[in-house]
């Protein structure tokens, strides 16, 4: 994902994971990685993929363009 600010990115899925009520190991779980690719990408040092964006998104209950926020 070219052009994105990953610390940006990371600060919004922890955000909206922690307003789900989420531990990072659940999140994990549910879209299929290890815990330590989500910490790696909620502290912007990991570029996750489109796909798995999406798929985080899904599970938060967001859209792909809340977590990206193109307009940024």
């Amino acid at each position: 994902m070219k052009n994105i600010d990953l610390e940006k990115l990371g600060e919004r899925i922890r955000h909206y994971r922690h307003a789900s009520g989420m531990l990072q190991r659940e999140l994990a779980d549910a879209v299929g990685v290890a815990e330590k690719r989500i910490c790696f990408i909620e502290n912007g040092m990991k570029a996750p993929s489109l796909e798995l964006t999406a798929r985080i998104a899904g599970v938060l209950g967001v859209t792909l363009n809340d977590l990206v926020n193109w307009g940024d």
